[in-house]
């Protein structure tokens, strides 16, 4: 997404225009080449009269923590020159580790521009996250979300540093270390579990009429869909709703 193969090999020669774009578009990733053409368009809109800066939210689900994360980080790259002013982001059961977190994320919070970019950090409720079942009559496989596996089969982290940052436990244990300027801009959201209608609901969109209706999510795959079979509604991850705390008696 960011480098490809081409850019570990010696740049083409030749007389022909095309030997260019290709040394050009061949090694570069298209999410490099997406953050340099946003940041150009929006740096030469700056100055035109009228013009209002939009609003950016940039979330990032499992694995596309892992991407926000290099998106953040390359953000410092002045060769990428891939600065977008991110207003809010947004990670959702994070699969990037918090040494991740603290090495790419919080360098980019802590730069005096960025300042107003807040970040909020979502996760499953801590028993559901261990207790997870994967599809299957026998329940063969180890119980536990993708990030469980990930800290305790997929790697062998050798401090709490290298678990990863959505798990509930792990992202509050990591605050201890987090500056303080970081730490004031962001949200560390665990959801609930098995709760009435009456106390939450995440969904938007049309209600099943039978069958099982979840109102917010309780698996590693909940957060943006959930139960296509059985309900058509989606959760509503792009509101402020879904990323904010709950008030009492809401």
């Amino acid at each position: 997404m960011f480098e490809r193969e081409w850019n570990f090999l010696p740049e083409l020669t030749g007389k022909e225009p095309d030997y260019d774009a290709l040394n050009y578009s061949a090694r570069q990733g298209a999410t490099r080449v997406f953050c340099k053409q946003a940041s150009a368009y929006l740096a030469a809109q700056k100055n035109r009269p009228g013009f209002k800066p939009p609003t950016i939210t940039l979330i990032g689900h499992s694995m596309g923590a892992i991407v926000v994360a290099e998106m953040l980080h390359r953000s410092h790259d002045i060769e990428t020159q891939s600065a977008l002013p991110f207003d809010r982001v947004v990670l959702m059961a994070a699969a990037c580790s918090v040494n991740d977190f603290k090495n790419k994320v919080a360098p980019y919070l802590l730069e005096k521009v960025n300042q107003r970019t807040k970040l909020y950090n979502l996760c499953l409720n801590d028993a559901a996250e261990r207790v997870e079942k994967y599809p299957g009559e026998f329940d063969l496989a180890a119980r536990g979300s993708l990030l469980v596996w990930i800290d305790t089969l997929f790697q062998d982290p050798e401090s709490e540093n290298d678990r990863t940052f959505g798990r509930w436990e792990n992202a509050v244990l990591a605050t201890d270390d987090i500056p303080a300027a970081v730490l004031n801009r962001m949200t560390i959201k665990q959801f609930g579990r098995d709760r009435p209608r009456s106390q939450i609901n995440y969904t938007v969109g049309k209600t099943a009429p039978k069958g099982p209706f979840i109102l917010e999510p309780t698996h590693h795959g909940d957060f943006s869909r959930f139960a296509p079979k059985t309900a058509t509604t989606n959760f509503g991850f792009w509101r402020d709703l879904y990323w904010t705390t709950e008030t009492v008696g809401r």
